[in-house]
């Protein structure tokens, strides 16, 4: 759970871009992997994705917010940073990798954390 101050720091760092690209991957990464374990289960990555969607307007998870989580999965799918077998966990380094070179639009994620 972020607090207030911390949410308008992150939004308003996000929304004027100044955060240098190495470091919102880094925080990307972070947010996803927080014990920096190098991979994230399916589950975790989905209910964090949906997490970040639904923010505080809604209290329980609903057909777009889940939308969301599955549609992001598909483009890290695409974009070759997830495990190949049934677990379909990140993978880190893929997912830094599809960052970098715009695979996957970072700013899709930013835009996310924004909502209210």
């Amino acid at each position: 759970m972020v607090d207030w101050d911390t949410y308008l720091d992150l939004y308003c760092i996000f929304e004027a871009g100044k955060i240098d690209q190495k470091s919102l991957i880094h925080f990307w990464i972070k947010f996803f992997d927080q014990h920096m374990r190098g991979t994230v289960p399916q589950g975790e990555y989905l209910r964090v994705l949906e997490l970040l969607v639904r923010g505080n307007t809604l209290r329980d998870p609903s057909a777009t917010t889940k939308l969301f989580a599955e549609m992001f999965q598909t483009m890290m799918e695409k974009a070759g940073c997830l495990a190949k077998d049934e677990h379909r966990s990140i993978i880190n380094d893929k997912l830094a990798d599809a960052f970098e070179r715009e695979a996957i639009d970072i700013q899709l994620l930013c835009s996310a954390l924004g909502r209210q």
